[in-house]
């Protein structure tokens, strides 16, 4: 069974299925060596280990090989969280890689961290769609620590947040991370706070979309800093109940 190791010789599978898209990911030295993406809003299940398998095969690894598997627990689709798990719990049974479960929004914030560097001042809002009209949302400070706990927000609550943060005479600029401009525009309510020169300047969209890749790459940084990057087990971040009902779009 494999010990830990030190993070220039981890071999981590990244697996990823929460939102709107299937991803695997193989980081060699540090480095993503393979990745492999369905995009598809069902189906995740049919598709993730036939990802896995392709981005080890671009990566030159054998799935023995692996020292590490990270899987993001959400949240998100409640069917997606439990194919990637699932999945990532086979490939530790298999391997007897270490386990490593991790918050998406945790990986989103971090992603967005290595990309708008602004200052000490700048807080990040990173969401994750629940495909019931609602987002999951967290905030982040600049160095990403957790300033919240993960919610369940309609768009009325979504936007008091927002008018909340930018409220603290601290805070100068808002990075708002998993909801891109063009969607933010689109809903009527959160339009309004444009219009009312409540997000101008003072915001920044951070328009990325969460993958395997950036489940990696937290991985790593949570093997160099546990302390600062927390980890979670393989287990849902199930924020709401699931609500039961016929077949969606």
């Amino acid at each position: 069974m494999p010990q830990d190791t030190k993070t220039d010789s981890a071999i981590i599978l990244a697996l990823e299925s929460s939102g709107n898209a299937a991803s695997a990911a193989i980081m060699v030295d540090e480095k993503i060596a393979g990745f492999q993406e369905h995009k598809a809003r069902h189906g995740h299940a049919e598709t993730l280990i036939g990802l896995a398998d392709e981005a080890a095969v671009k990566a030159g690894v054998q799935l023995e090989d692996i020292t590490h598997i990270a899987a993001g627990c959400g949240p998100g689709s409640f069917t997606g969280l439990r194919v990637c798990l699932s999945a990532a719990k086979g490939y530790q049974l298999a391997t007897g890689a270490k386990p490593l479960g991790i918050s998406g929004l945790s990986a989103l914030a971090y992603h967005a961290a290595g990309h708008n560097k602004i200052g000490d001042n700048q807080i990040y809002l990173c969401v994750a769609d629940s495909r019931r009209g609602t987002f999951f949302a967290q905030l982040f400070d600049a160095e990403l620590g957790v300033l919240n706990e993960i919610k369940d927000y309609d768009i009325a609550s979504l936007k008091a947040l927002i008018i909340e943060v930018l409220a603290e005479e601290t805070v100068n600029k808002l990075v708002i991370c998993g909801l891109d401009e063009e969607g933010f525009k689109q809903n009527t309510e959160l339009a309004d706070l444009r219009e009312e020169k409540i997000v101008d300047n003072n915001v920044k969209f951070h328009s990325h979309y969460l993958d395997a890749r950036d489940i990696a790459y937290f991985a790593l940084a949570s093997l160099h800093a546990p302390a600062q990057f927390t980890l979670a087990g393989l287990e849902p971040l199930y924020i709401a109940a699931p609500k039961l009902g016929g077949a969606r779009p």
